[in-house]
């Protein structure tokens, strides 16, 4: 009996521990990841291309659509960025047509342009017009189009300061199940602008917040395997941008598991510029309760 004590004794003292150490070890690995992704996020916002170098969004009639820096033209460009006429864009019933003025140093995809159709951002992979400082696409909203208007050189970009976060908390690192939705359902989401979309919708998300059970519906973009989830809590307009934020996570393992990490949810591009088209949270997806982690909101919208 002696013998067999301390055999567990010694066993215990040996995996207790180790145990530490590797809890320990994935945690300094998951707040090095948060990091890495906080680094990304703000790229993703005060960067070249990020979401405060919108400079304009400007909605297509059909026909010709004339650009440039002339405040008479149908498509207006930053007249400091931009000659008064750039080109012109052809809306011909579901497609987009550019074609570049004469002299103009203007380039599509990276190449000199020339008159041609151009692929809007329904796959996530807009043809790029590019001028200067300038870089234009293509967006679909439904039954509407419009060039959307970056400027790297836009004034924002010298006073974004970065990111303000809640702290770290581990406890909202939570597992959840993905109770699948029949084949081909979609979920209705309305934009800023009023418009529903019909997003494919993977299933439900059930987890549990101090014992206390929640869901989320989750919707897939196009192109992109991950889950993305729209969600509102009780720090809406109180800490946290106020119709609510976003959150991705992986796809679901075979089991269905998935894991719902919410210091990584982060403020709409809407948050930053008056220019986007964010898609709202369903009423199905506002939490009772509030979520302490992720980003905060500093009201940039509004400055």
């Amino acid at each position: 009996m002696r013998s067999l004590l301390l055999v567990l004794l010694v066993t215990g003292c040996a995996h207790g521990p180790a145990t530490r150490e590797v809890e320990g070890g994935e945690l300094a690995r998951w707040r090095t990841s948060i990091e890495t992704w906080r680094k990304q996020r703000a790229e993703s916002i005060g960067g070249e291309l990020g979401w405060i170098t919108l400079a304009g969004l400007a909605w297509l009639r059909p026909g010709e659509n004339r650009l440039g820096g002339d405040p008479g033209l149908e498509l207006v460009l930053p007249k400091d960025h931009s000659p008064a006429r750039v080109g012109s864009l052809f809306l011909e019933g579901d497609r987009v047509r550019f074609v570049p003025a004469t002299g103009v140093d203007v380039r599509v995809d990276g190449a000199r342009a020339e008159a041609g159709p151009l692929v809007d951002d329904r796959d996530g992979k807009p043809t790029t017009i590019t001028l200067g400082s300038l870089t234009m696409f293509v967006i679909r909203r439904q039954d509407r189009w419009a060039l959307r208007v970056k400027d790297r050189a836009h004034p924002a970009r010298g006073t974004f300061h970065g990111l303000d976060y809640f702290p770290l908390e581990p406890s909202l690192r939570v597992h959840a199940r993905l109770e699948p939705s029949s084949p081909g359902k979609t979920l209705p989401v309305v934009n800023v602008l009023g418009h529903t979309e019909q997003m494919p919708s993977p299933g439900t998300l059930h987890f549990a917040l101090d014992g206390v059970a929640y869901t989320l519906d989750a919707v897939l973009e196009p192109g992109e395997p991950e889950l993305f989830i729209l969600f509102k809590d009780a720090t809406a307009g109180h800490g946290t941008y106020p119709s609510g934020r976003f959150l991705y996570a992986a796809a679901p393992a075979a089991d269905g598991s998935v894991e719902l990490d919410f210091n990584r949810a982060f403020t709409p591009p809407c948050g930053f510029t008056p220019f986007a088209t964010c898609p709202i949270p369903p009423k199905q997806n506002v939490l009772p309760r509030e979520i302490r982690a992720g980003e905060r909101y500093q009201g940039h919208a509004a400055d």
